[in-house]
């Protein structure tokens, strides 16, 4: 990772989206967030879980036991607080730290939603989110892919949220981060590799999120 992707990706830049993040919710990230919900299983540990914006949904599947969110940004954990206390405490845990300080208890099921394509060293982030998970477990992964048309994005989004006190700067915050020349957007067949090399098996892929701009990927343990 150069140092102009660790300025960007940094906890400062975190920090200052979080509450933007928190405050809007788009239609493209619903679908995704739905999809990945129906997958999970167990005990579910989110992977990069920014505001935890995917808890409720996750813990509406009968088959989830509880979620429990990690992410390295203080503001985003803070904001999420406020999500466990409207959604109940006794399912949902959130730990502020990176995916790789994350002890290794076992978990049923992994998820990493818009969180990868910013990490410094994906091989070992994917290694350890292995050794996390209990053996048979499923993982989600959900990532830009090299074809995400931001712009075009956004300008759908803009439609629904009309108003939104907020949506300016979260548009402009989402296009510095995907306009990064260092952004970690991979074609599906890379992606696939990595995934592979870290141990899982992929049982099925697709790219039909986010106007075919995201990988989205199942594996299991």
């Amino acid at each position: 990772m150069t140092k102009s992707n660790t300025a960007i990706y940094g906890p400062g830049t975190w920090n200052t989206y979080a509450r933007y993040f928190f405050g809007v919710t788009t239609s493209f990230q619903l679908d995704l967030y739905r999809e990945a919900a129906r997958h999970s299983q167990g005990n579910v540990i989110d992977l990069g879980c920014g505001t935890a914006k995917l808890a409720p949904i996750v813990l509406d599947n009968p088959s989830v036991n509880s979620y429990t969110g990690i992410d390295a940004s203080e503001t985003m954990i803070s904001l999420a607080q406020q999500l466990s206390e409207l959604f109940g405490r006794e399912r949902f845990n959130l730990i502020h730290g990176e995916i790789e300080s994350l002890a290794h208890q076992r978990y049923a099921s992994g998820v990493s939603i818009n969180s990868y394509y910013s990490w410094p060293d994906p091989a070992k982030t994917l290694a350890h989110i292995y050794d996390v998970l209990e053996d048979g477990a499923i993982f989600v992964m959900a990532t830009p892919n090299d074809k995400l048309n931001m712009p075009e994005i956004l300008y759908q989004c803009e439609k629904e949220l009309i108003g939104h006190p907020y949506f300016e700067i979260f548009k402009q915050m989402n296009l510095s981060l995907a306009e990064n020349d260092d952004a970690g957007f991979l074609a599906m067949d890379a992606l696939i590799r990595q995934i592979q090399h870290a141990g899982f098996r992929v049982q099925n892929c697709n790219q039909s999120f986010y106007a075919d701009g995201m990988n989205f990927l199942v594996a299991a343990k």
